[in-house]
C-alpha cells in the first residue's frame, strides 16, 4: 500500500454513502470498482466505458458509490490543470484524495491470498443476473415484547425495509420478511451469548433463509457497553438484537440491525469511527445532525462479491464460494485485519471460514462421567435382554399351546420388554444419576436409526457409553421395538426421552419439528403422529423425573398403550408447500394451536394423570 493510501485508510473519516446506482451499474455486472471521495470537495470525473459510451459523474464529500462493471473501464478527471485518465479496473477499491490541493486517485492495495502474486483482487467474469437479489427473513420477537403484534411486526418491517434500502444500494440484495412468530426466552439466563444458543435451538428459520429475532428480555443500560446484537457470521441464519429500551433511538436501532445483516453478508469490524461495522455501536453518533449510518469501502466491496455470489448459486456458506470470490475475499478480510488492534479476530475468524462450514452449534451438556458409567449400565442390561430374546423362536401365525415368554418378542410387545429391563437396571443405580441415566439409555435401546447417536446433542456420550462396533453388534439382536406399531414412533419417543433428559423439553421439541421441516422439504413429509412420539418423549421424562417411585412402577408395568396416544390413521403427510399453507411456519400462530392440541391429547393419557 502506498504511503498516500496507507495515510487515508488510517486517518481520514469514512465516507458517507451516496449510491448513483441508476447512473453507474448495468443489471448484469458481476464485478465492482468502489470509488470513495475522501477530500472536502466533490470530486468530478468521467467514466469511460468505450469509445462511443461516456458518461460525467459527481461525487461528494465523503461519499462511496459501486462502480458495477463487467470488464475494466477507465476513469477520467482533473488534477489541477492536467487531465488524468487511467484504468479502472474489476474488484478494486480506490480513494480520491487531496495531495498538495490537487485531486488525486489512489488504487488501494491489499495482500495477495495464498498462491497469488502481488496482483491486488481477483477479476471475475460478468454473468447475467437479476437485479436484486432478495433474502427470505422470518421476524421473530420473544415472549417478553411489550406490544401487540399489530405493532411490533409494524415497526420491525418498517425497520428492515430501511436496513434493505441501504444494503441494495451498495451489493443489490434485499431482506424479504415471508413469515413472522414469537419465541419463548428464559428468563433465569442473564448472558447473551447463551440466549443466542436457546434462540438457534428454539427457532426454525423455515421458510425463511434468515431468523432475525428481537428480544425484549434484556433493557439495554444507558451508558453501558455491552452486546447490542449478535450472530456468529457470513451467512449464519441467526440474528439476535436486544430491542427494548427507551433511551435508544430509532436511528440506533436501524444502525444496530444494518451492522448485524451486515456480518451476515460478509462484513468484519473496521475500527473507522463512522462505520458502521466499527466494533462498538451505542456511542451516540447518531445524535449528530450530519449523521448517515455508512460502510468503510472495503466492507462495502466483501459485501457485494458475497452478494453477486448468492445471485449466482444457492451459498449456505464461505467455503462454498467459486474459487475467485474465495480470492477476493481472503485478500479483503487479510487487509482489514491488519486494521483491527486489540482482541478483535472477527477479519481471521471470516479467513477460516473460507476453509470449513461453520455449523449451528449445539447446546451439548459436559460429559459427566458417573452419568456415563451409569447409562453403559442401563444400555447393557437392555443388551443382554435383546440377547436373550433373539436366541426364542420366533412366534408362528397360531399357537395357543404355549405361553408368549416361550418365542421372540416384537413390535410394541418388544418395546414393552426393553423398556422395563432399562428401568430396573437404572433402579439399582445411585439417586443420582439413576434417572437421568435411564432415560438417556431408553434413547439410546430404542432408536435403531443413528437419529439419537448422530445427534449433536447426545452423540458424545453415546460414544462414551457405547462404540460403534459394540452398536453394530447390539443392533443385530435387537430385533424391532415399535410403539403402537410404527418403529418411525418408538425412534421419536426415543430421541426425546434422551434429548429431554440431556438438555431441556424445548431442545426436544426444537430437534423434532426441524426433522420434521427437513423431511417435508425433501419430500417425505412433514408427520404430526411423530410430533406426537416427540410429545409423548418429553411427557415421559416428565413423569420419569416427578414421580418418586417411577422407576420401580415402570420395572413392573410399562406399557406402550399407557404412555402413547393412538396415531392418527390414515395419515396425511403434509408437503412443505402444503405445510407452508397450512400452518405458515413453525413458530406462526396456526402451527402454535396444533402443537397444543397434540400436548393435550397426550397429557390425557392414563399414565400421565394425577394419582
Amino acid at each position: 500500500m502506498s504511503s498516500i493510501a496507507r495515510h487515508q485508510l488510517r486517518l481520514l473519516p469514512v465516507l458517507a454513502i451516496v449510491v448513483l446506482w441508476g447512473c453507474f451499474a448495468t443489471p448484469t455486472a458481476a464485478s465492482v470498482a468502489m470509488l470513495t471521495n475522501r477530500t472536502k470537495q466533490k470530486a468530478d470525473f468521467t467514466l469511460i466505458w468505450s469509445a462511443e459510451k461516456r458518461s460525467q459523474h459527481s461525487l461528494e464529500a465523503g461519499a462511496l458509490v459501486p462502480v458495477a462493471i463487467n470488464n475494466g473501464i477507465r476513469i477520467s478527471y482533473k488534477s489541477g490543470e492536467r487531465s488524468i485518465t487511467t484504468p479502472l479496473q474489476p474488484n478494486t477499491i480506490h480513494y480520491f484524495v487531496s495531495v498538495k490541493d490537487k485531486l488525486s486517485l489512489v488504487k488501494i492495495k491489499f495482500p495477495a491470498s495464498p498462491g497469488g502474486t502481488t496482483a491486488p483482487l481477483a477479476t471475475m467474469e460478468g454473468v447475467e443476473l437479476a437485479p436484486v437479489a432478495k433474502i427470505p427473513v422470518m421476524l421473530l420477537v420473544d415472549d417478553d415484547e411489550p406490544t401487540v403484534q399489530r405493532l411490533w411486526e409494524a415497526r420491525l418491517r418498517k425497520r428492515l425495509d430501511e436496513a434493505s434500502d441501504i444494503f441494495e444500494k451498495h451489493c443489490r440484495v434485499r431482506f424479504e420478511v415471508v413469515a413472522v412468530g414469537m419465541w419463548s426466552s428464559d428468563n433465569t439466563i442473564v448472558d447473551f451469548k447463551n440466549s443466542l444458543r436457546e434462540f438457534e435451538l428454539e427457532v426454525n428459520p423455515a421458510p425463511g433463509r434468515l431468523a432475525i429475532g428481537f428480544t425484549s428480555q434484556y433493557r439495554i443500560p444507558k451508558n453501558r457497553t455491552m452486546h447490542l446484537g449478535g450472530t456468529r457470521g457470513p451467512l449464519y441464519p441467526y440474528v439476535l438484537i436486544r430491542e427494548w429500551a427507551q433511551h435508544v433511538t430509532k436511528t440506533e436501532r436501524l444502525e444496530i440491525l444494518v451492522h448485524e445483516l451486515g456480518h451476515y453478508l460478509g462484513c468484519v469490524h473496521n475500527p473507522e469511527k463512522t462505520s458502521v461495522m466499527r466494533p462498538s455501536l451505542g456511542d451516540h453518533r447518531s445524535h449528530s445532525l450530519d449523521f448517515r449510518i455508512q460502510f468503510d469501502p472495503a466492507n462495502a466491496m466483501a459485501m457485494y462479491l458475497l452478494g453477486e455470489e448468492m445471485r449466482r448459486q444457492p451459498v449456505k456458506w464461505l467455503c462454498h464460494l467459486n474459487r475467485p470470490a474465495k480470492a477476493n475475499l481472503h485478500s479483503l478480510y487479510l487487509g482489514l485485519a491488519k486494521t483491527m488492534k486489540g482482541d478483535d479476530k472477527s477479519a481471521e475468524q471470516y479467513i477460516q471460514m473460507l476453509t470449513y462450514a461453520l455449523g449451528t452449534p449445539a447446546d451439548v451438556p459436559k460429559l459427566n462421567q458417573r452419568l456415563i458409567e451409569a447409562t453403559r449400565t442401563v444400555v447393557q442390561a437392555v443388551a443382554e435382554a435383546a440377547s436373550q430374546n433373539h436366541g426364542l423362536p420366533p412366534k408362528p401365525s397360531a399357537d395357543g399351546n404355549k405361553s408368549p415368554e416361550f418365542y421372540r418378542l416384537s413390535g410394541d410387545q418388544l418395546t414393552n420388554f426393553y423398556v422395563r429391563k432399562a428401568a430396573a437396571a437404572a433402579a439399582e443405580l445411585p439417586k443420582a444419576v439413576a434417572r437421568k441415566a435411564f432415560l438417556v439409555g431408553v434413547g439410546i435401546v430404542l432408536d435403531r436409526s443413528s437419529t439419537v447417536r448422530y445427534s449433536p446433542t447426545a452423540r458424545e456420550i453415546c460414544g462414551e457409553v457405547e462404540s460403534n462396533t459394540e452398536w453394530r453388534a447390539r443392533l443385530k439382536t435387537m430385533g424391532q421395538p415399535t410403539m403402537r406399531g410404527d418403529r418411525a414412533m418408538a425412534q421419536r419417543f426415543a430421541a426425546a426421552c434422551a434429548i429431554t433428559g440431556l438438555t431441556t423439553p424445548v431442545g426436544a421439541e426444537a430437534f423434532g419439528v426441524n426433522i420434521e421441516i427437513r423431511d417435508s422439504q425433501r419430500g417425505q413429509g412433514f408427520s404430526f403422529n411423530r410430533l406426537t412420539a416427540d410429545t409423548s418423549g418429553m411427557a415421559f421424562c416428565a413423569y420419569v423425573t416427578k414421580v418418586d417411585d417411577s422407576l420401580t412402577r415402570l420395572a413392573h408395568s410399562f406399557t406402550v398403550e399407557a404412555f402413547m396416544p393412538q396415531p392418527e390413521l390414515p395419515e396425511e403427510k403434509l408437503t412443505w408447500a402444503d405445510f407452508i399453507e397450512q400452518y405458515g411456519s413453525a413458530h406462526d400462530a396456526r402451527f402454535q394451536a396444533k402443537k397444543t392440541a397434540i400436548r393435550r391429547k397426550v397429557i390425557a393419557m392414563p399414565a400421565f394423570q394425577p394419582r
